[in-house]
């Protein structure tokens, strides 16, 4: 038995360039998983947000200029107005919006994503979601839901009165900018 030292590995060099190579590798991974985490919110997020915020505190007009062409063309500027009202009137002038979450849709032409919300308003909290379009690089507001969690069933019933207006007014219109199309033979 030798107390010399064992011969040297010649691939010892190899093996120690390729721990080297995985430890930087993996803390290559880990910085990009910081930052995508600490990225902010999405702009769809911002846009639901300013949104939210300004249709529930009454300024229908900047929430208005939020939404995309296919909205303006079946809500009118005083329809629109009328709704915020009606939002303002159970939200107050101090609503608090929180994001909750988002979710794009793949493959979808235009871009679409789904915002998820939380707002403190006056009559307690509300809840919903926006649906969102890109459109030439900016994304708008197509369509939202107000559900009023903990408002009085005569608020509660006070906003679906002004939403089904609303809608019925939406579906005229619509009925009337949607081209005749002539039944299917034999139906």
């Amino acid at each position: 038995m030798s107390l010399a030292r064992p011969p040297r590995d010649p691939n010892r060099r190899f093996v120690q360039a390729a721990q080297v190579a995985g430890v930087a590798g993996l803390v290559a991974v880990l910085i990009v998983g910081v930052l995508a985490f600490r990225r902010g919110p999405r702009p769809e997020e911002q846009m639901a947000r300013h949104f939210l915020q300004a249709i529930l505190t009454g300024d229908a007009a900047a929430s208005y200029a939020l939404t995309t062409t296919a909205y303006r063309t079946v809500v009118l500027p005083g329809d629109h107005a009328m709704l915020s009202t009606a939002l303002h009137d159970l939200a107050g002038d101090a609503a608090t919006v929180t994001i909750i979450g988002s979710e794009r849709t793949i493959g979808s032409d235009p871009p679409e994503s789904l915002v998820g919300y939380r707002a403190t308003t006056a009559a307690g909290t509300a809840e919903g979601v926006v649906t969102l379009f890109e459109v030439d690089r900016a994304w708008r507001v197509a369509d939202a839901g107000y559900r009023f969690v903990d408002a009085t069933p005569a608020q509660r019933a006070a906003l679906e009165e002004v939403i089904a207006l609303l809608d019925a007014q939406v579906a005229e219109r619509v009925d009337r900018l949607q081209p005749s199309v002539p039944p299917l033979p034999g139906r």
